[in-house]
């Protein structure tokens, strides 16, 4: 055997070696794939109950990707997640301001208008609603989020009048007969019981 190949022999055991130990240790550079992957790493570390880890790649996520819509959403999702609604807030405002197109600014508008009517908010919940609907026009979510404000406020036949309209644009939506039970639910509990049964109206937007 020649010098020159048992020189490329060694060379070549001293770089295996040199990468095993490297993999081993976790100092092997594996590339980046993109800000895809970091939502799937929030979404697994979410589903295993970390948020703290999640926040952190969500801060990564912000320094890589400033001018995404995208991070501040997910951010905005992983705080509603834990409960923190003025975080969730701060973060979906922060989207807003990122937007590009009328159908993301009517989607955010009315995500933050749904936060504060959960947070008890309801005239400011209403006149973002309104505001929303002024600027970029009605959809099925800009009705089906006026349902539940009416729901709130104990308003059943206004509420039952939104879930005809709602039908009537999108006959296939299945969300306008459920609530239309749900409303007519809660009206006769109301008036049975000469309390407000609106107060039991959940979080959810029901959608």
């Amino acid at each position: 055997m020649s010098t020159r190949t048992r020189l490329r022999i060694g060379l070549y055991t001293v770089g295996v070696i040199a990468l095993s130990v490297l993999t081993y240790v976790g100092w092997f550079y594996v590339p980046h794939l993109g800000l895809d992957q970091d939502k799937t790493e929030v979404f697994r570390l979410a589903g295993e109950g970390d948020w703290d880890q999640a926040r952190r790649v969500i801060e990564v996520m912000d320094e890589r990707y400033p001018d995404d819509v995208r991070v501040p959403l997910l951010r905005g999702w992983l705080e509603d997640g834990v409960g923190d609604l003025g975080a969730s807030a701060r973060a979906y405002e922060r989207a807003l301001e990122l937007c590009e197109s009328d159908a993301e600014h009517l989607e955010v508008l009315v995500t933050l208008a749904d936060i504060g009517r959960r947070r008890g908010e309801l005239a400011d919940a209403q006149a973002r609603l309104e505001d929303a609907v002024n600027q970029y026009g009605e959809s099925a979510k800009t009705r089906h989020l006026r349902v539940i404000l009416l729901m709130s406020k104990g308003h059943w036949d206004a509420a039952l009048g939104e879930t005809h309209r709602l039908a009537e644009e999108n006959p296939v939506d299945p969300h306008a007969s459920g609530l239309r039970r749900r409303i007519r639910k809660l009206r006769e509990a109301d008036e049975a019981s000469g309390c407000n049964a609106s107060a039991t109206i959940g979080r959810s937007t029901d959608k």
